[in-house]
């Protein structure tokens, strides 16, 4: 017995994706339009500016004299990140999402400058 070859299936483009260029075969990067990929980066990049802030912050607060001054140091840094990533989102191209982007940036703050101020006062407390 022979083996048959069987050719594979065709797929039908459709009249919209033929339009617009998107190939299913392409990369992510050539079906996305580029206006969003640059919007993508830009939120990309901001978030690693929260982490970077958030994590040279916590070691900031971290020389407070107690525990109390490094967290409400924490605490004022996060409002304050979380105000200026509002005021940006509602001014650039995420305007739909400035309150939880602001939110987010907030609580994303908070968490890693509380951590970064816990591990640098533990480190600075060392015999």
């Amino acid at each position: 017995m022979t083996a048959r070859r069987v050719a594979p299936p065709t797929r039908r483009k459709d009249a919209t994706t033929v339009r617009a260029g998107y190939n299913r075969g392409s990369p992510a990067s050539a079906r996305t339009p580029r206006h969003l990929l640059m919007q993508y980066e830009a939120l990309y990049w901001s978030m690693a500016c929260i982490v970077a802030t958030a994590l040279l912050g916590g070691a900031v607060c971290a020389r407070a004299s107690s525990l109390r001054g490094s967290l409400a140091g924490t605490l004022a840094l996060s409002a304050a990140a979380g105000c200026v990533a509002y005021g940006l989102a509602s001014a650039g191209a995420f305007t739909d999402y400035a309150p939880i982007l602001g939110v987010a940036s907030f609580m994303f703050c908070m968490m890693i400058s509380s951590a970064a101020a816990l591990v640098t006062r533990r480190l600075l407390r060392r015999p």
